[in-house]
């Protein structure tokens, strides 16, 4: 907020210096629009530092990507008027500038010619506060740390990488240090599993100095379990999607930059091999239940992307409780939500099958919490922290779940999991949290094959299925990115240094896992399910495809959850791509006037040629392979591409298409 505050000072006064200036209408725009360009980057850095306590980090990239769907908006609303307001007060002000520097230069306009001392402070708030505005706003430096492209960064890096521990010690490949376990066959007496993710839970609230007497019943649990307490969090997995990506597929959890929402994918990371595959193969029977919706960051499709078969969220376990209205702006209280998840795990366990049960607590969620009704009266110290009633609650009904389970008749043959899904996001503890020494919770119970410890190595999130599955009984140290805590092959955090560093280096490895489909058997559209389907995958319309030259899909474009309307990237696109545009008629009879303004439509060809394939569809309609490689070989030309763009640019700024003026 420091920083954001000296540069507005800095804005002022290069606005100031500008006053004196006879070339008004050029300064105007630029003092204006620098304005409304810190009132947007300010808004945006401050909207995320709410939720993250970290400015702008890759959760907000993500959710901003995938789309917020199922989030719990009304505890928001605050925060989202007020942003609507400073952005509104933002364009008022760039208004005023405006207005102000063009009475300033008309009033120099009928003085005289500016003196070189004028000029020279039109130089210096032009081509240096103005550019140090924007460059220097924290929003920016995120963003570079965010894709490793901040030089600040790669020179502490090298700085590092030269006279620390590890100079001289060469970075393996991604291929080379990414590994897929090689697992035997389960044994017939292969232990169940149950996994309880505490949402924002982390370790750090067991510091008796920051939180005397907070989570006495987890920390006397602990005393029967393998805890971990080293257990770091590493870029991209600070999310909840991303800590159940990391610690069931070892990966952290990068948005494939070929795709501007993945919401509209069918499926997620389906190229990544995750622990619910593993226990699949191995004819495990798998549920997933949460009380938040399915819909939100994708952790319905990453579950049953992933071998689980039965995936429930708020939606459908609302008709299975007792009062329907019982529920937070998120979803399900966390003492309801344990009861069914028991109610699941007997059923399960009658059944006689092997089985791995996953579950997501609410109760503890950022900024506040919502503590279960169970709990009333149940209050941590004067109860005047709001998050800590809720951590204090949740300590209570986690353990009273846990111990149910353990001394249940078939906890014997159970391993039971309870960690983080993430460290804690601003809250109203967060002060008392950066106090602390801030870990991930990991606790692994097993009355024959954990014997109780506190390890103590460094690891993170991406270590857990590897650790997890050797206590399970199958024989493996290594599971993706993560390594066995249990073994003596060193962790990612432990072999190399800066580990994020290497992990973001990795980006486009991970982005692989998306596994975009190709088009190589061709394409079909089917207008009334709203789905296009590529190499059998179906993706959602209104969709944007860019097909590079072996067939496959080099991007994939959404509007899901974005203000970004799909038109708005033709204008992005090369000349000479091959594209399949699908979308409402009104928007593609940019392309083509006789199209009829109902329904889909579909563009196909590139934007420079003139053999290109336009058509309403009114039922299922494909392109074959053969059309595909037609239209990739027709000739280009730029000024066919130009009016093109100048025809879509037109729809979107005035609702019909048209060249340019």
């Amino acid at each position: 907020m420091t920083a954001i505050l000296v540069l507005g000072i800095l804005l002022v006064l290069a606005v100031l210096l500008l006053r004196k200036t006879i070339d008004q209408t050029s300064l105007q725009v630029t003092g204006a629009a620098f304005v409304l360009l810190y009132f947007v980057q300010s808004t945006g850095y401050i909207a995320s530092d709410y939720f993250t306590g970290n400015g702008i980090d890759e959760s907000v990239i993500y959710h901003l990507d995938y789309g917020l769907k199922g989030a719990g908006f009304v505890e928001y609303i605050g925060l989202i008027g007020g942003a609507g307001i400073f952005l509104l007060l933002g364009a008022a002000i760039a208004f005023g500038v405006f207005q102000l520097l063009g009475r300033y230069g008309k009033q120099q306009a009928a003085t005289g010619t500016p003196t070189g001392k004028a000029w020279q402070a039109r130089k210096i708030a032009v081509q240096v506060i103005f550019p140090l505005t924007f460059i220097c706003h924290p929003a920016v430096h995120d963003l570079l740390k965010i894709y490793d492209l901040n030089p600040i960064t790669k020179i502490s890096n090298w700085q590092e990488n030269l006279f620390g521990d590890q100079a001289g010690k060469a970075e393996p490949s991604f291929d080379a240090y990414y590994q897929i376990p090689k697992l035997s066959n389960a044994h017939p007496r292969s232990p169940n599993i149950v996994y309880l993710y505490l949402e924002s839970v982390e370790r750090t609230y067991f510091d008796q100095n920051l939180f005397p007497g907070l989570t006495p019943e987890l920390q006397a649990l602990e005393k029967d379990s393998l805890s971990f307490s080293n257990i770091k969090q590493v870029v991209s997995t600070g999310w909840t999607i991303a800590g159940m990506t990391a610690s069931q597929c070892g990966i952290p959890l990068f948005t494939s930059s070929a795709g501007n929402s993945m919401s509209g994918m069918d499926t997620f990371l389906t190229g990544a091999v995750c622990l619910g595959d593993i226990l699949k193969q191995r004819d495990y029977t798998l549920s997933y239940m949460g009380g938040s919706s399915l819909d939100f960051a994708g952790k319905g499709k990453f579950y049953q992307s992933h071998g689980f078969g039965v995936v429930n969220g708020k939606d459908e376990l609302k008709p299975l409780l007792k009062d329907s209205k019982y529920m937070s702006n998120w979803g399900l209280y966390d003492d309801t939500l344990l009861d069914l998840v028991y109610q699941e795990f007997e059923r399960l366990s009658v059944s006689g099958q092997r089985f791995g049960l996953f579950s997501l607590t609410l109760d503890t969620h950022h900024p506040k919490g919502h503590p279960s009704a169970s709990c009333d009266g149940h209050i941590y110290a004067d109860g005047s922290n709001e998050i800590l009633n809720s951590v204090y609650c949740t300590d209570k009904l986690a353990a009273q779940f846990i111990r149910k389970i353990r001394s249940s008749k078939y906890g014997a043959n159970t391993v039971v999991v309870v960690s983080s899904d993430h460290l804690a996001m601003r809250n109203t503890a967060t002060e008392l949290l950066r106090q602390g020494d801030r870990r991930d919770l990991l606790m692994i119970f097993h009355p024959t094959r954990v014997s109780p410890a506190i390890n103590h190595r460094v690891g993170s999130m991406l270590d857990v299925s590897a650790t997890l599955l050797n206590i399970m009984g199958f024989k493996t140290s290594n599971f993706g990115l993560g390594r066995d805590l249990l073994n003596s092959e060193p962790t990612i955090l432990e072999a190399y240094r800066p580990a994020n560093k290497m992990l973001r280096s990795w980006r486009t490895n991970v982005e692989r896992f998306w596994n975009l489909p190709s088009a190589d058997k061709g394409i079909s559209i089917e207008p009334t399910n709203n789905l296009i389907t590529v190499d059998g995958r179906s993706l959602k319309l209104p969709v944007l495809l860019e097909i590079g030259v072996n067939n496959e899909l080099r991007s994939i474009k959404f509007e899901f959850y974005t203000e970004v309307e799909i038109a708005s990237y033709i204008e992005k696109m090369n000349s000479g791509a091959l594209l399949v545009w699908v979308d409402q008629c009104s928007k593609i009879r940019a392309i083509d006037m006789q199209l009829p303004e109902d329904n889909f439509c579909i563009f196909a060809g590139k934007l420079g040629a003139q053999n290109i394939f336009t058509a309403a569809i009114t039922s299922t309609m494909s392109l074959s392979k053969i059309k595909l490689d037609t239209l990739a070989s027709a000739e280009i030309t730029e000024e066919q591409s130009t009016r093109r763009k100048d025809s879509v640019a037109s729809m979107l700024k005035y609702g019909r298409a048209g060249e340019r003026s």
